[in-house]
């Protein structure tokens, strides 16, 4: 049986990964139409290339991290990398630089975005997929999943609430986005460490 500390510390990193996708949803179209200014159509043309996108990038990274073998496992490398990556894309599309040109403006929203994707999808899609090989037993394999889904109760909530909290500060969007960026610095390597030797493929040395 897996403990149940290394089931939360797996689960953990659930609550970053919601919250990022939760903040973006509610807030992105609103930010970048009141905030920055650029045209609700463009927001979302550039949202859209970013979809588009990750309709390719998901399935790519899986079938990379299935062919990954690393000392760590196959799974675990991606998670470590990912969430500070998606930590930094979220501040910084939440965080944009003064721009007059709607180009630029809409330029900026795309590439962040595509990066904001490829992020998620280095973290969230390995994560996944280590939850389904860290046990075989269906049981077992139900509780890892029950911890994940508890975390993300608690992401979609920081990712709802966040914004509304520091509203009364001068960039509440930017606030929101560092703090959310701060769970994930910290549920990345906490799930990490957690399912140390329960990555199938990893080194027994590891």
């Amino acid at each position: 049986m897996v403990p149940a500390w290394r089931k939360a510390g797996y689960g953990a990193a659930e609550a970053g990964i919601t919250a990022a996708e939760t903040m973006l949803q509610l807030y992105l179209l609103k930010f970048y139409t009141d905030t920055v200014g650029l045209r609700s159509d463009l927001v979302g043309l550039a949202v859209g290339i970013g979809i588009a996108y990750d309709a390719f990038a998901d399935p790519y990274f899986g079938a990379v991290s299935d062919r990954t073998q690393t000392a760590m496992g196959r799974r675990r490398p991606f998670i470590l990398i990912g969430a500070p990556l998606l930590a930094a894309a979220l501040f910084l599309i939440f965080n944009p630089p003064l721009m007059e040109s709607t180009l630029w403006k809409f330029i900026y929203l795309a590439g962040l975005y595509i990066l904001l994707n490829t992020a998620m999808t280095i973290v969230s899609v390995p994560h996944i997929s280590l939850g389904a090989e860290m046990v075989f037993d269906r049981n077992e394999r139900t509780s890892v999943y029950a911890y994940r889904l508890l975390f993300a109760n608690v992401g979609l909530l920081a990712g709802s609430v966040l914004p509304g909290i520091f509203q009364r500060m001068a960039k509440p969007e930017m606030m929101a986005a560092a703090v959310i960026g701060i769970m994930l610095l910290l549920t990345g390597p906490a799930a990490v460490l957690a399912t140390k030797g329960l990555d199938r493929g990893e080194s027994a040395s590891a």
